[in-house]
Protein backbone atom coordinates (compact mmCIF):
# COMPACT_ATOMS: atom_id res chain seq x y z
CA UNK A 1 0.00 0.00 0.00
CA UNK A 2 1.26 3.60 -0.45
CA UNK A 3 1.99 4.27 2.97
CA UNK A 4 4.63 7.10 1.62
CA UNK A 5 2.67 9.56 0.47
CA UNK A 6 2.36 12.80 3.15
CA UNK A 7 -0.95 13.57 4.20
CA UNK A 8 -2.24 16.57 3.67
CA UNK A 9 -4.12 18.80 6.49
CA UNK A 10 -6.50 20.86 6.03
CA UNK A 11 -5.39 23.59 7.61
CA UNK A 12 -2.88 23.22 4.92
CA UNK A 13 -5.51 24.53 2.38
CA UNK A 14 -5.90 28.42 3.02
CA UNK A 15 -9.14 29.07 1.13
CA UNK A 16 -11.10 25.68 3.14
CA UNK A 17 -9.27 27.05 6.40
CA UNK A 18 -10.77 30.30 5.34
CA UNK A 19 -14.28 29.19 4.14
CA UNK A 20 -14.49 27.43 8.24
CA UNK A 21 -13.68 30.25 9.74
CA UNK A 22 -16.33 32.05 8.29
CA UNK A 23 -18.80 29.49 9.18
CA UNK A 24 -17.58 29.42 12.70
CA UNK A 25 -18.35 32.83 12.82
CA UNK A 26 -21.31 32.41 11.49
CA UNK A 27 -22.35 30.10 13.96
CA UNK A 28 -21.24 32.26 16.93
CA UNK A 29 -23.04 35.30 15.70
CA UNK A 30 -26.44 33.40 15.30
CA UNK A 31 -26.08 31.61 18.50
CA UNK A 32 -25.12 34.79 20.37
CA UNK A 33 -28.17 36.84 18.86
CA UNK A 34 -32.01 36.85 20.10
CA UNK A 35 -33.39 37.29 16.73
CA UNK A 36 -32.78 35.50 13.27
CA UNK A 37 -30.17 37.56 11.31
CA UNK A 38 -30.57 39.81 8.75
CA UNK A 39 -29.20 39.24 5.24
CA UNK A 40 -27.18 42.67 6.06
CA UNK A 41 -25.52 41.09 9.69
CA UNK A 42 -24.87 37.67 7.58
CA UNK A 43 -22.88 39.68 4.98
CA UNK A 44 -21.34 41.31 7.75
CA UNK A 45 -20.23 38.61 9.29
CA UNK A 46 -19.18 36.51 5.93
CA UNK A 47 -17.19 40.27 5.06
CA UNK A 48 -19.26 40.22 1.77
CA UNK A 49 -18.52 43.55 0.14
CA UNK A 50 -21.59 45.00 -0.26
CA UNK A 51 -21.50 46.84 -3.49
CA UNK A 52 -19.85 43.23 -5.42
CA UNK A 53 -22.46 41.14 -3.85
CA UNK A 54 -25.60 42.88 -4.76
CA UNK A 55 -27.44 41.90 -7.79
CA UNK A 56 -27.63 43.96 -10.95
CA UNK A 57 -31.06 44.21 -10.45
CA UNK A 58 -33.30 42.75 -7.54
CA UNK A 59 -37.05 43.47 -7.48
CA UNK A 60 -38.85 44.17 -4.40
CA UNK A 61 -35.53 43.98 -2.59
CA UNK A 62 -34.88 47.01 -0.06
CA UNK A 63 -31.51 48.56 -0.87
CA UNK A 64 -30.79 49.36 2.79
CA UNK A 65 -30.85 45.90 4.16
CA UNK A 66 -30.60 44.00 1.26
CA UNK A 67 -33.80 42.13 1.92
CA UNK A 68 -36.83 41.62 0.82
CA UNK A 69 -39.05 44.68 1.44
CA UNK A 70 -42.89 45.49 1.61
CA UNK A 71 -44.23 48.90 0.51
CA UNK A 72 -46.05 51.15 2.88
Amino acid sequence: MGGDAPRRHWADDGDLAEEIELYGDLVAAASESDEELTQRRIDQVLRVDQESAAPASSPGADAGTGEAGTST
